[in-house]
């Protein structure tokens, strides 16, 4: 009886830590590093793409990706996404595999399609790249 009792147990301890674990976000580059920004996209008033890469501070973007939060849960996406609903896209390389970023109204990462990891802190990051390109857009 007592064996069982011990074996519920660590169970249990066993299922709360994974559940923690995976419910807890990870950083999408923690290594700022590691990462290769390519390209950088803001999405202009006619849903059209403007290209900010020369514009963007490369180090600040590290810095700023490097405190990136997304679900360690993948979702599933089929098919693309309304361009009205981005604000900007970053394509980079991070530990030699493909990094691309969506920050808008539903934020996410991916670096195989159609899995995605949602970004728990879009709407700080979006800010953050209004910060970073209206400071280099002013010098």
């Amino acid at each position: 009886m007592k064996r069982k009792i011990i074996l519920v147990f660590g169970c249990a301890v066993v299922l709360c830590g994974v559940l923690v674990y995976l419910l807890t976000p990870y950083t999408v580059a923690p290594q700022p590093e590691q990462l290769e920004i390519h390209q950088v996209r803001r999405v202009g008033n006619d849903a059209e793409y403007i290209d900010v890469t020369a514009q963007t501070d490369a180090e600040a973007l590290e810095q700023l990706l490097a405190s990136c939060k997304a679900s360690r849960l993948p979702s599933y996406r089929s098919g693309g996404y309304p361009t009205a609903t981005v604000r900007y896209e970053i394509d980079a390389v991070y530990q030699n595999e493909l990094l691309h970023i969506v920050l808008g109204e539903s934020s996410f990462a991916y670096q195989s399609v159609p899995w995605v990891h949602m970004i728990r802190n879009g709407e700080e990051m979006a800010a953050g790249m209004d910060a970073l390109i209206s400071t280099n857009t002013t010098k």
